[in-house]
Formats: C-alpha cells, structure tokens, sequence
C-alpha cells in the first residue's frame, strides 16, 4: 500500500526529474559503481550530466570524532537509511566501532517526491532548532553546494561546524571512522564474535587485500545484481541479453564466494573486515527484496536464496555468523522498501512520457510474492554450525569475553581466490 513517488536529482542545485532513459538502455557496472543504494532509487539515465559534484574527503588528515560543538553535542552527523545497505553498512560500523556518542545520526523514513524524508526532522545543526520535522536530505547538499548537480543519496557524513559533506560514499566513512576508532580504546567494544583486531575493520597490513576483496565483490556481485534488477524493471521485467548477461556475472560471483567461505570463516580470515560488513549487508538485501524485486529468483543459474534455500550452505553459515556481529543495527523489514522501485519507475515515466512502456508499467507495488522475513531472521537466528576457524589476531573483546591466542596471518588474497573463482581479475 505505499504510495508512489517520484525519482529525483538536482541539476545546478534544483530538484529535477531523475529520469531513467529510454527502454533498452544499457548502463555498465563501472557507471554504477559509485551510484546504487539499497533502495534503488540512484539509477543513471542517458540525459544526466557527465560531470557531477563530487564529495569526498582526503584521508589524510584524519577526521576526529571525538570533537564536538559548544553545547556538547558531536561535530559530525550522518543522514542514512535502514533500507540500504550501503548505508545499513555504515549504521553497523559506527556501532561495531563504539562511535555512538561520538557521531550522531538521523535515519531516513523513506523516499518521496523530493528524496529522502527524514519526518520528525534532524537532530543536528543547522536545522535542529527549528522544529520538528519533515527534513529533506536535498537541503544536506544544497548548503553544502548551491550548485551542486548530484544524486541525493545516503549515506552523508556531514560536519556540522563546517557545514559540508565531509562524505557521501559508504566505504570512505567506514575507512574514516575505523581509522579513528582504531586509535582509541572504543575500538571493537561492540564486537560480540571477538573477531575485530585492535587496529579496527582496515588493518594497515591488510588494506591492498581488503581494498580488492571490497572491489571485487562491488564489480562482480552488488553491481551486475543492480545492473541486471535495474535492467528488468526498466524494461517491464523483459529478460533482456543484458538482463542474463549481469545476472550470468552475479551468479558466478556467488559461486566464488561460496567456495571461498568453505575455506575461510570471514572473506580474509579468521578477522572480519570492512569487506565482511558490506557484503553481508548485500546478503541480507539480497534475500529480503532484491531476490524477488529484481526476478532473480527462479531466475536461469540461480540457486534461490541465500538464506532460506540450501544452495549456498556456505554463506548461509557465513551470513548466521555476521548476523550475530549485526543483529543489533539491522532493520530488516526496510529492506523492503526496494519493492518500491517499480512503482517509482511507472510513476515517473507515466508523468514524463519517457517511452512507449509508461502505460505498461503499473504503478502498485509488484505483484510478486514479498519474502517473509519471519523466514529470513528464523533462518540467520540458528546456529552457524562448523565454520573454517582460527584464532583472531589482537582482537579487543568486551570485558566478559575471552581473547584467542595469536597465529599467523591467512594466506594472500590471490592465493586465497585463485582457486575459487576466475572472473574476480
């Protein structure tokens, strides 16, 4: 029963139609790499802009979370959503880093005509006095750049004494509050497995494996399931030869995975990384709407899901285990707010005329079966069973639990995937 709204970007600092191209455009998985969040809405159309305000930060100087502002409150303050798992990958980080008190956070109710919808307002300066809600993420980009032409897309680290985006890209911020956090007592606090070493989720001596695993799976899983569901819906479910082609890549990528996990608790060993937050992230979108949303399903090559099904015995164990780091930060029944990305693609093309499909594409929500995620949780809440282990290096656990002993390192990334999976070059 949600209602429709629109899809939209600024151009030069307006709030304009993010209209998505004719039938049968194609985009490819490096245009989307900087662009998909859960929620499906940041979707590329041949009439963008090729150049786009950019935001992000330098990593170096480090930011530093520990300083707040005259009344006490923090200095930076991230805008997200529970529905995307970019975002989500973040929300999960903050909290698995002990950076609650340190970063503030708003998270978004949902998309509208204007982008995402903060309704009881936001709990950081500018806007905080004037208020209660709703608050536009647009007015987050709009300050930060008059002019800007951009996605509105979470999540945001902004910087309240500055009043600009410190960042909008999810890995960077995960990078950033690591780095801080790994420099102070707070790190790992939160890390129920005793899984994360002291120096946080991108250990110096790991970050060129970890930096590749993150781009791997970004070009060989999350991007084809994007360029593929995105594809599907464009085209009124029309299975497309580039619909199978990002699909064929997609599957084969979970078929790396799932050998990989059979050999290794988490992607890199016996620590878990940046990397494990945000594909385990994708994992849970993946069953809760994308599976469906997207037509992958039954789709040719698929082994359904992940989480309910028996064809990935591997990531299912794997996705118990980080279910038990992440279940805290975890908003599964936002996941489902994908579903709405047909309805935003009928309504958008039916008020704009895009093409010959606008009649033909209806703006309910998709007759599909929506998964049960009484199911999804049920699942991940059982045991993992045998898992590849090892004792974790220099972890920092909560007072109550109980250090490893040291060992040695796994072995290099390349060793690691040369046997498992080809296409991850």
């Amino acid at each position: 029963d949600w209602s429709p709204y629109l899809l939209v970007m600024l151009k030069e600092g307006m709030i304009v139609s993010d209209r998505l191209g004719d039938s049968g455009v194609y985009f490819g998985d490096e245009e989307l790499a900087a662009i998909f969040s859960g929620a499906g809405n940041e979707c590329l159309n041949k009439d963008r802009p090729t150049l786009m305000t950019t935001f992000q930060h330098s990593l170096s100087p480090s930011v530093k979370f520990d300083e707040t502002n005259n009344d006490g409150s923090p200095r930076f303050h991230l805008f997200l959503s529970s529905s995307c798992p970019l975002a989500s990958s973040v929300c999960a980080a903050r909290t698995l880093l002990g950076l609650e008190n340190a970063i503030s956070m708003d998270i978004s109710d949902g998309q509208s005509g204007a982008g995402w919808v903060f309704l009881n307002g936001a709990n950081c300066a500018p806007w905080k006095d004037r208020g209660e809600g709703p608050f536009w993420l647009h007015e987050v980009y709009q300050l930060a750049d008059p002019l800007c032409t951009t996605q509105i897309q979470v999540p945001v680290l902004w910087d309240t004494v500055s009043q600009q985006i410190v960042s909008n890209d999810a890995w960077e911020i995960m990078k950033l509050m690591s780095d801080d956090a790994s420099k102070t007592d707070l790190c790992a606090w939160n890390d129920v497995l005793g899984a994360i070493g002291k120096e946080g989720l991108f250990p110096e001596e790991m970050i060129e494996d970890i930096e590749r695993m993150h781009t791997n799976i970004q070009r060989n899983l999350i991007n084809p399931t994007t360029n593929a569901g995105m594809e599907y819906l464009r085209n009124g479910h029309e299975e497309t030869p580039q619909v199978l082609d990002s699909r064929k890549r997609a599957f084969a990528s979970l078929e790396g995975l799932e050998g990989l996990l059979g050999q290794k608790r988490f992607l890199l060993g016996d620590n878990v990384t940046g990397a494990d937050i945000c594909l385990s992230l994708f994992l849970f979108s993946l069953d809760a709407c994308y599976c469906d949303a997207f037509g992958l399903r039954n789709a040719h090559g698929s082994k359904g899901s992940v989480l309910t099904e028996d064809g990935y015995s591997n990531l299912k164990a794997y996705s118990r285990e980080m279910y038990r780091l992440l279940k805290s930060t975890l908003n599964f029944a936002s996941f489902r707010h994908g579903f709405r990305m047909a309805q935003a693609i009928g309504y958008t093309r039916q008020l704009y005329s895009c093409n010959a499909l606008s009649d033909e594409i209806s703006t309910s929500i998709v007759d599909k079966q929506i998964p049960d995620l009484n199911e999804i949780v049920a699942s991940l809440e059982k045991p993992a069973g045998d898992r590849p282990s090892g004792p974790v290096k220099q972890s920092i656990p909560r007072p109550e639990m109980n250090m490893c002993e040291g060992v040695p390192m796994p072995p290099s990334l390349d060793k690691m995937l040369g046997s498992y999976t080809a296409t991850w070059t």
